[in-house]
């Protein structure tokens, strides 16, 4: 019988590899076991703590708000005068914030549209099937940014007129030192 010649066996083809996966894991010098935990730990470092921070930020804010609002004003030194001309600061500055944001509205939506346009024509993450939505989610988030620098910017003004007046009677009724502490606590709300 003679001896049956076996050559060598076939190799699989090799199977595709996404590019920008094999570029990450070689950039974090990882394997593919550890890649899940990094993503994590990455979703964890860019979302998770800046937000914290924010929820903190805010619990300082309110806490200065209202530390701010125990303050005296011009009815309980028997100045209700100072009551009056506060009012009608505030009622100013709402009435320059209402004209600047109905400017600033149409600016936002003319550049949400391009960059919606824009990043839907040349997406992030490159012609892939996951790229689609890149121009909805950057014009949103672009819009979302606009909606709450603009509600700081509102609160900022109502604590700044608010605390005029705490100043004012501050000074008056204390010393120098005592409009200084008002005032730094209002600025400090901004």
């Amino acid at each position: 019988m003679a001896p049956s010649s076996v050559g060598p066996l076939p190799t699989p083809a090799p199977t595709p590899v996404d590019p920008d996966a094999a570029f990450i894991a070689s950039m974090l010098g990882c394997g593919e076991w550890l890649c899940p935990l990094e993503r994590i730990w990455e979703v964890y470092m860019w979302c998770l703590l800046p937000l914290g921070a924010s929820v903190v930020a805010l619990i300082f804010v309110v806490f200065l708000k209202w530390t701010l609002n125990k303050r005296r004003v011009g009815k309980d030194i028997d100045i209700p005068k100072l009551d009056v001309l506060a009012a009608k600061v505030k009622s100013g500055s709402k009435a320059f914030l209402k004209e600047e944001y109905k400017y600033l509205s149409v600016f936002v939506a003319l550049l949400a549209i391009v960059l919606g346009v824009l990043y839907i024509v040349m997406p992030v993450a490159g012609k892939t099937a996951d790229a689609w939505d890149d121009g909805f989610r950057i014009a949103g988030v672009f819009v979302t940014g606009a909606l709450l620098s603009a509600a700081a910017g509102w609160m900022g003004m109502m604590v700044a007129t608010d605390g005029n007046v705490r100043t004012t009677v501050a000074c008056k009724t204390g010393t120098l030192n005592d409009g200084l502490q008002v005032a730094f606590t209002a600025g400090s709300v901004m």
